[in-house]
């Protein structure tokens, strides 16, 4: 217990110093009516921000995604049945002559 303690509060205090040495560095300070925010709420406003991108970013990757992969399957299944539909003779042939060709003794003892 006493080492998540410890994790959270540095945690905390390299967050804290991180934004204060960003808007520093930077001068990026945010302003809601009239009010400037202090750097911690500046750098939670700065994460929100980004996490928003990424789960845009992520619907956008995955729909790109799903729209190849049904266009892929989609022509997968449209050579199948234009390959079928062109060779049913030879296989219709094929598949009577290995129903002729093949050994209908059953295996019986007597």
């Amino acid at each position: 217990m006493k080492s998540l303690a410890i994790a959270v509060l540095l945690g905390v205090l390299l967050v804290y110093s991180t934004g204060t040495i960003l808007s520093e560095c930077t001068d990026v300070q945010l302003v809601l009516d009239s009010d400037t925010l202090n750097p911690m709420e500046t750098l939670f406003a700065s994460g929100v921000v980004g996490v928003i991108l990424v789960v845009v970013g992520f619907f956008v990757a995955v729909s790109v995604i799903g729209v190849l992969a049904l266009t892929v399957g989609a022509v997968f299944l449209a050579l199948l049945v234009a390959g079928i539909s062109a060779f049913w003779p030879a296989l219709l042939l094929l598949a009577i002559v290995v129903w002729l060709v093949k050994d209908n003794r059953s295996n019986t003892r007597v």
